[in-house]
């Protein structure tokens, strides 16, 4: 099995190798290789956490009939309908 030193040992001959690459060849090493890589990790990261984004009210809400509830601007309806305002009875 690997130990600790020989994963340093190959770690530092890699970043020597690449630091005595000439400026233009390490510039392609990382777009050949790095910005792929990045990439596919946000693109996991961004797949893990989707569940995440949505808040729980909605994700809910494709489990249950939808309901029309009113909200200031239009409605489905195309009427205007305003926000009940602080104080009046909602009931």
């Amino acid at each position: 099995m690997w130990d600790v030193r020989t994963i340093i040992d190959g770690w530092d001959a890699f970043e020597l190798w690449v630091t005595q690459l000439a400026f233009p060849f390490q510039v392609l090493l990382v777009i050949v290789v790095l910005l792929p890589l990045c990439g596919l990790v946000a693109t996991l990261v961004d797949r893990v956490t989707e569940r995440f984004d949505t808040p729980a009210s909605e994700r809910r809400a494709s489990e249950r009939p939808a309901v029309e509830r009113p909200t200031a601007g239009r409605s489905t309806s195309g009427r205007t309908v305003s926000a009940p305002k602080p104080g009046d009875d909602v009931s």
